[in-house]
């Protein structure tokens, strides 16, 4: 089991779409990801849950990675979540 805490950088947070991205990548591994924000705990792999955490930019998520590619997956993560979700330069007016 491997725990990490990424920070939110992208200008919305967690909202619809970047919470698709998250899940998308996650469900390329095999491994269990939680992701806790603020005492609540969502399941990884499905949207609504991801949704539900409404994390703002820059909320510390905390992320637990278990299973036989849980180093892959976290990296994946992190890389994905430094890149802003793929929503960095966008406008958010």
């Amino acid at each position: 089991m491997l725990n990490a805490t990424f920070v939110l950088v992208n200008p919305k947070g967690l909202h619809a779409r970047a919470s698709h991205k998250l899940v998308e990548t996650l469900c390329q591994y095999q491994s269990q990801c939680d992701i806790e924000f603020q005492g609540r705990v969502a399941d990884g792999r499905q949207m609504m849950s991801v949704m539900l955490l409404a994390a703002p930019v820059g909320s510390a998520l905390n992320f637990t990675f278990n299973g036989p590619d849980a180093a892959d997956c976290m990296n994946a993560v992190r890389h994905l979540i430094a890149d802003g979700l793929g929503e960095l330069g966008e406008r958010t007016d």
